[in-house]
């Protein structure tokens, strides 16, 4: 989301150190009458509530982008990754149903790239490929995944639903 906002930046206030620099306001006056009415909850905490609310965010979206344009400044705020969520919310429910840490981020990959082989699970997880083998075959005798192909070019994939 962009926001704009017309004059630029109060002196010594510029994009690089706009997270750095105290505040400073060009009506003092104003931002007294502001803060009497409750409309402001203190001199100079905007900027750094904001950046503490995007560092501590558990999605860690990027910092807004504060740019100096003639005739004022834009303000790119970033979002989350609304995905992320979306994943984090799968990996629990497999958590929950018992599978372990080395199958859950088993299946996230072969959601994320449509198949996982028992080598790409074993350098995922950091384990022997017979480890990362016995819970690729766990996987299946719970019928979330199927085999493809054979030997070493064996893949798993996510079971296909009946139709």
């Amino acid at each position: 989301m962009e926001i704009g906002s017309p004059d630029g930046f109060p002196e010594p206030i510029t994009p690089a150190t706009i997270y750095t620099t105290r505040p400073v306001h060009r009506n003092p006056n104003i931002m007294k009458m502001l803060y009497g009415y409750g409309y402001v909850e203190g001199y100079g905490d905007g900027v750094h509530v904001i950046r503490e609310l995007y560092e501590t965010h558990p999605l860690k979206p990027p910092l807004p982008r504060f740019e100096e344009v003639p005739g004022g400044v834009i303000v790119t705020a970033y979002v989350a990754n609304m995905g992320k969520i979306a994943e984090d919310e799968q990996a629990m429910r497999w958590a929950e149903v018992g599978l372990n840490e080395r199958q859950v981020e088993a299946l996230l990959y072969a959601k994320k790239h449509g198949q996982i082989s028992r080598q790409e699970c074993a350098q995922l997880t950091g384990v022997a490929t017979k480890t990362a083998y016995r819970d690729l075959a766990q996987l299946v005798a719970r019928g979330i995944m199927e085999t493809r192909g054979t030997g070493r070019y064996t893949h798993y994939v996510f079971k296909e639903e009946p139709k």
